[in-house]
């Protein structure tokens, strides 16, 4: 429930903000919206929780937020490594401060829910909500050449 609300606050103040910015653009496209949920599923959205949220389940209560705040950093600079290394089609969009911020606010969102739940699962949902959102609803689609 307390993740629920978590990620509610996390999707309005970033719609808003990235409608506001214009790295959001109200463009809802249902053409191939199953196919990229499915893979969006796993391809983000249950592969980088693994590695980025899974090991807090190890942490102790009062490491939590140290543990918390590496792999929150760790996420953040994932992205525009992740494009600089093997993703070049995304590199604007991953070294975006604007894009980097909503993925600061997601990795927030992620990382408490995983602490509070001590279960990666809604963080993987609150990831593939915010992926499928994106390329679904917002544009996202036109930043990475599809």
């Amino acid at each position: 429930m307390l993740s629920g609300l978590i990620y509610f606050l996390f999707a309005a103040i970033s719609v808003l903000f990235g409608l506001e910015t214009g790295i959001l653009r109200w463009q809802p496209d249902g053409s191939g919206l199953l196919a990229m949920a499915l893979i969006a599923l796993v391809i983000p959205s249950l592969l980088e929780e693994l590695f980025f949220r899974a090991p807090l389940l190890w942490a102790t209560r009062g490491r939590a937020f140290f543990w918390g705040a590496i792999s929150l950093a760790l996420f953040i600079l994932w992205h525009p490594l992740n494009a600089w290394l093997f993703l070049a089609e995304v590199r604007i969009l991953f070294f975006d401060p604007r894009f980097l911020i909503i993925a600061a606010g997601l990795g927030l969102a992620c990382t408490m829910s995983t602490v509070m739940t001590r279960s990666i699962v809604p963080a993987t949902l609150m990831h593939w909500l915010t992926v499928t959102g994106w390329k679904g609803l917002f544009g996202g689609e036109q930043f990475i050449g599809a």
